[in-house]
């Protein structure tokens, strides 16, 4: 997928995922966090520490909305516990 294809295209959560696994297995991971995320995890006594524990493996209490700059570099545009 191409950048312009990740700017465009609206990614259906499994598709999301592999990007994720991708980007996550990758040497050179690159994760950015909003202010705005930063805040949510505070508010939720949360680090991006606990954020980047979810992104290795879905299976936690906690939701993020990331978006793809890149097929390399992924944004946590915003953060919550469930």
């Amino acid at each position: 997928m191409s950048h312009s294809d990740l700017k465009s295209h609206k990614m259906n959560r499994q598709e999301a995922r592999k990007l994720v696994n991708v980007i996550m297995a990758g040497k050179h991971q690159s994760v950015v966090f909003t202010k705005h995320a930063r805040e949510e995890l505070l508010k939720d006594n949360l680090t991006t520490v606990d954020a980047i524990n979810v992104l290795k493996s879905p299976d936690a209490k906690i939701c993020l909305v990331v978006a793809f700059e890149s097929a390399k570099t992924l944004i946590v545009v915003t953060a919550w516990r469930k």
